[in-house]
């Protein structure tokens, strides 16, 4: 199961997903981790850390929504970004469900939970 990380792309933004060692754990628990290049940059993790514990690190963030069967992140996704995410997966952030409803209707269509 592959779990993806984008890099966050809200104004001010320096959170990331997970940390290089969050990362490993995940690796030792069997997931296969991406994560897009400069992710963690923000919040003091450079890709060779996240290379260190074992993720692979990709430059094609529209590759990495479309091959992840779990999306980490920390803000929503765009709702024109919400058609790159792969059918059936699962997508984890923070939302506003009660007033960004057609972000969450386009995440329905989209079999994204």
């Amino acid at each position: 199961m592959l779990i993806g990380v984008p890099k966050e792309t809200w104004p001010g933004e320096r959170r990331v997903a997970l940390v290089p060692l969050t990362v490993k754990k995940l690796r030792n628990a069997g997931f296969e981790v991406s994560v897009e290049s400069g992710a963690g940059v923000a919040a003091g993790f450079p890709d060779p850390a996240y290379e260190e514990v074992g993720a692979g690190i990709t430059q094609s963030r529209d590759s990495l929504l479309g091959a992840a069967d779990i999306v980490l992140r920390v803000r929503k996704p765009t709702v024109d970004e919400v058609g790159r995410l792969k059918a059936g997966s699962l997508h984890v952030s923070f939302l506003d469900p009660f007033n960004d409803r057609v972000l969450v209707r386009k995440l329905a269509e989209q079999r994204v939970t």
